[in-house]
């Protein structure tokens, strides 16, 4: 769904893929790119995600993607990665944007 405007794009960890932008909404990603913890994406291998609410909505409405084990928790985004980032203690950041 990468692309759904020139406004909306996702933000992984530990997912790295490459996208046309000349393409239309839908078709951007180049799925041949896509590596997960640097290993190429497997469509029959299930993966854990973590994600806030407004994108499981998209992937439940996608249909073809099989979403199960769905746990909802009462915490805000902000906390949850604010009480996670003092678990780790120290945090490197590098930038995978553009060059």
């Amino acid at each position: 769904m990468i692309g759904i405007d020139n406004d909306f794009f996702l933000q992984v960890s530990g997912m790295k893929f490459k996208y046309d932008i000349q393409k239309p909404a839908g078709e951007r990603v180049i799925l041949s790119s896509v590596r997960i913890n640097n290993s190429p994406l497997h469509p029959n291998k299930k993966y854990s995600v973590t994600v806030n609410e407004g994108l499981l909505g998209i992937l439940i409405s996608l249909g073809g993607v099989e979403v199960e084990n769905i746990q909802i928790l009462q915490v805000p985004e902000y906390k949850g990665l604010k009480d996670y980032v003092r678990k780790l203690r120290f945090l490197y950041y590098t930038s995978g944007g553009q060059n």
